[in-house]
């Protein structure tokens, strides 16, 4: 009897060990990001672009990593993520808001490094438009309007669909700094000419759990 105690003993300490040992197959964390956004639109059958200048906007949210290999994760994303852009016309300053929630999958490459490991990622997006607002700021006095998402002109189509591009720092106490590039692949506009895609550049810090 004493010898089966022991050996039960035995194996639930080296299932125990083994379980804390283990690496996990998915971690999860939350980020938050500052970013720049502008829109870059482009006429068919010429070579014509323009872009709009950069608005300050942000993203926060959080992701679920699936271990794949060694040094591979597959992350999925969910975001709140803002893009837009503005300009100025005859010392008219217009600004574009546009809120998604934003759906990424990235491809990430794991890098070990004696302070954490180094993150490279790339994949797909769809983004899902929630609000937009246009507002128009001249002389200290500002003016705005809700405009939505729909099939009329004079709104932009409700999906957006890009591509993401990731890369940060994690450190050894799982606070992490990324950089993140997205580049619309579909035209938000209802008009069939000019396109107009999103892009964001953001910096920002997360942790991971």
């Amino acid at each position: 009897m004493k010898k089966i105690l022991l050996l039960a003993c035995f194996a639930v300490s080296s299932l125990t060990t083994f379980a804390q040992n283990e690496p996990k197959k998915v971690n999860f964390g939350v980020l938050a990001n500052v970013n720049l956004a502008f829109l870059h639109a482009t006429a068919d059958f010429t070579n014509d672009y323009d872009n709009s200048k950069a608005t300050a906007t942000f993203t926060a949210g959080g992701y679920a990593d699936f271990k794949v290999a060694n040094t591979f994760t597959v992350r999925a994303s969910l975001l709140y993520a803002q893009k837009g852009g503005r300009e100025n016309e005859e010392g008219v300053n217009y600004k574009l808001k546009l809120n998604y929630l934003q759906l990424p999958v990235h491809f990430v490459y794991h890098k070990p490094l004696n302070l954490g490991e180094f993150y490279l990622g790339l994949g797909p997006y769809v983004a899902y438009g929630l609000s937009a607002k246009v507002s128009a700021t001249e002389g200290g006095r500002s003016v705005s309007e809700s405009i939505g998402f729909g099939s009329d002109t004079d709104t932009y189509k409700r999906v957006d669909v890009g591509v993401d591009f990731i890369a940060g720092l994690k450190f050894k106490n799982n606070l992490f700094i990324n950089l993140n590039s997205n580049s619309g692949i579909t035209s938000i506009s209802n008009y069939d000419n000019p396109k107009i895609r999103n892009n964001v550049f953001g910096l920002g810090i997360g942790y991971a759990f």
